[in-house]
């Protein structure tokens, strides 16, 4: 692991702590933002899947646990129905979607 990783990750890490003398959670400003960030690309993938009719990549890693790339045309893309359609998408459940990635990778390692 190169080491701007690892220092992201470190200062992640510590950016989030328990304060000794409070008892009190403490969230750095940094990781707000990167929140944001984060909120603000999925709300932008979501935006172009709607538009295009093409489920978008998470890190561009074409993966989708369920589906493939375009949206199952059986699925209305708008109304309670529609988060059928997202099922399988990275940006939907991107913990889901990092297990059934790795468990692909795994598998895929085994044969």
């Amino acid at each position: 692991m190169d080491n701007n990783k690892l220092s992201n990750m470190l200062q992640h890490i510590t950016s989030i702590r328990k304060s000794r003398a409070t008892g009190v959670i403490v969230v750095s400003s940094d990781n707000i933002n990167h929140a944001k960030s984060n909120r603000s690309k999925k709300r932008e993938a979501c935006r172009r899947c709607v538009l295009s009719g093409k489920r978008q990549c998470p890190f561009g890693i074409k993966y989708f646990y369920k589906g493939d790339e375009d949206w199952d045309p059986n699925i209305p893309q708008k109304g309670k129905e529609a988060e059928a359609g997202c099922v399988g998408c990275g940006w939907y459940d991107i913990e889901k979607w990092r297990q059934e990635l790795n468990k692909q990778l795994e598998e895929d390692k085994n044969k």
